[in-house]
C-alpha cells in the first residue's frame, strides 16, 4: 500500500446490513458465529489476461477460477461451464486464461 492512502477496512454499518440480509435469506445464520472479517481489492491479475481460468501449476487436485475483478457475477456461468468441462474432460490444455 502507498503511504498516501487510507488502509482498507470493513465498515461494522455494512457488515452489519450484509449480515442481515443473510439471515433474511437463510435464517439458521442468525445462530452462526463470525469468526473474521476483512475488506481487500477486487482481485485482478496483473501483468495478464482476466480472469485466471487453469490448473495451479504444479499440483494435480487444484484448479483456479479467480481474478475476475468487477465482472465476477457476470462471468460466472462462463466460468462454472469452462470448470465443469476441463474437470469432466481431465483436459486442463484449452482452460486457459479467459
Amino acid at each position: 500500500m502507498r503511504s498516501d492512502q487510507a488502509p482498507i477496512a470493513a465498515d461494522s454499518e455494512q457488515l452489519t446490513a450484509v449480515w442481515q440480509g443473510a439471515i433474511a435469506l437463510c435464517p439458521a445464520l442468525a445462530d452462526a458465529t463470525i469468526l473474521k472479517t476483512w475488506a481487500g481489492l477486487r482481485p485482478r491479475p496483473q501483468n495478464r489476461a482476466a480472469p485466471i481460468v487453469e490448473p495451479l501449476t504444479g499440483y494435480a487436485n487444484v484448479f483456479l477460477a479467480t481474478g475476475h475483478y468487477r465482472n465476477g457475477v457476470l462471468l460466472a456461468p462462463a466460468t462454472a461451464q469452462l470448470v465443469r468441462s476441463a474437470l469432466e474432460t481431465h483436459d486442463f490444455t484449452n482452460s486457459g486464461s479467459r
